[in-house]
């Protein structure tokens, strides 16, 4: 692979990456075969993209991390459903790369998980222009390094000009909002701090735009060969591409079939309103995803004020009350405020191997506040340490609420949470491999 600078009636000069044999070869051999053919180019067309990036940027780094550990394109089925190459890193920046096969049209196509959902939203998109022949993989040629443009330029963009997502669950915007400086993204890497750009964008308020869409019907039915844009709403796609866990079972048989199609619960893919948790009350679509209601337990009298993560290795939880008891009494010994009446609710999932399970204690108050305390719990079951390097995370759509990554194996981790009334708010966890799983979305 070489590098030079070629002219183009776009932009003058800008710089270019060339693809040898090898790079195609190697492009080529990255499509996994659960793919269904109609999407194979275009995920072919990115790994040019990565390859190209990947060359282009070695030589700029100068003593700045390049990781491709999380990157999305290496984690089938995201590869497929996520038309970005998202989670890449520079330095301490997210980067997300979008790959174009033409700048004739004046636009660019920009994923709206890319934009609203903060698993997959970078500080710095980088535009990359593959060059290539349709008629075989082998004729591809070179790739342009087009620009780049922040998280936080992009989203005052779509403000400013009231741009809303197209029915794709895409946004377009100009090519010219790109520049024509890619070397830019070494630029902010090196000198700026991606706080600055992540401030911005939480300010703004419109990289999550709410859905009023209607829920997904139960017994929704998905077709692994037609788009997701096709056959849920917003949300419901956001759910499954929230959870690797879900898109998983979408693609889990060894070999395709025309009729092969997933069942994907709808309940899953709602936002659960859990208001009736305080007065321990549990609704159908709660129930329907796999939560339980323990019995209300009194500890001595304490509140729940200060918010932060802790962990604790010898906390047990258990559907037997008495365990739980003897849960809330160690934590209280290690200086953490518990109330003096809680309702346990308890949740489980299957995830990279791991049985997890989350407890959600609340006070049981009747108190008309503006903010609910929650503490919610995580740990492995089996007797199973949660890996180092795992993140449990809480967030809401203005940004994160708070966030753990385990610096050591930990049997147990919890959140300390202040909520608001009528706020809506999510968990998720990071395994090390880069793999996600969220919780449904949560408000009071």
């Amino acid at each position: 692979m070489q590098t030079n600078n070629i002219g183009n009636f776009q932009i003058s000069y800008p710089e270019t990456v060339e693809f040898d044999p090898e790079d195609i070869f190697q492009a080529s051999q990255q499509i996994d075969d659960r793919l269904p053919e109609a999407y194979r180019w275009a995920t072919y067309i990115r790994h040019l993209a990565r390859i190209a990036v990947d060359e282009w940027i070695s030589p700029r780094l100068r003593g700045l991390s390049y990781s491709q550990q999380s990157c999305s394109l290496l984690q089938f089925p995201l590869s497929h459903v996520l038309e970005a190459i998202c989670n890449l890193k520079v330095g301490d920046f997210n980067v997300c790369v979008l790959a174009i096969e033409s700048v004739l049209s004046g636009e660019v196509v920009i994923p709206r998980a890319a934009v609203e959902l903060p698993e997959f939203r970078p500080d710095i998109y980088f535009l990359v222009e593959v060059k290539e022949a349709q008629e075989d993989y082998m004729d591809a040629e070179f790739a342009v390094m087009r620009g780049v443009v922040s998280a936080d330029k992009l989203c005052q963009y779509l403000s400013d000009f009231e741009i809303q997502p197209l029915s794709n669950w895409t946004y377009e915007v100009p090519l010219a909002l790109f520049g024509n400086e890619p070397g830019c993204l070494m630029t902010y890497a090196r000198h700026l701090e991606p706080a600055t750009i992540r401030q911005a964008v939480s300010v703004t308020e419109i990289c999550r735009k709410q859905s009023h869409e209607p829920g997904v019907s139960l017994d929704t039915v998905i077709d692994i060969k037609e788009p997701l844009w096709q056959q849920l709403n917003w949300d419901g796609g956001a759910a499954l591409l929230r959870s690797q866990e879900r898109l998983q079972k979408l693609y889990e048989q060894p070999k395709y079939e025309q009729s092969k199609k997933v069942i994907v619960e709808s309940a899953a893919l709602k936002v659960l309103n859990i208001m009736g948790w305080l007065q321990g009350k549990l609704d159908e679509p709660s129930r329907q995803l796999g939560f339980w209601l323990g019995e209300a337990l009194s500890s001595e009298p304490a509140l729940m004020t200060d918010a932060g993560p802790l962990r604790c290795s010898e906390l047990m939880l258990d559907i037997s009350s008495e365990v739980f008891r003897q849960g809330l009494r160690s934590l209280r010994e290690q200086g953490v405020s518990i109330p003096s009446l809680v309702l346990p609710i308890y949740y489980q999932t299957e995830f990279q191997e791991l049985q997890l399970r989350f407890c959600f204690v609340f006070p049981l108050s009747k108190e008309d506040t503006e903010k609910q305390h929650l503490l919610i719990i995580l740990r492995a079951e089996d007797d199973e340490d949660l890996p180092m390097g795992l993140i449990f995370k809480a967030e809401t759509d203005s940004g994160i609420l708070q966030q753990y990554e385990l610096d050591m194996d930990e049997s147990v981790v919890f959140l300390r949470l202040s909520v608001s009334i009528g706020e809506a708010f999510r968990f998720s966890v990071k395994h090390p491999n880069g793999s996600y799983h969220a919780l449904p979305t949560l408000t009071l």
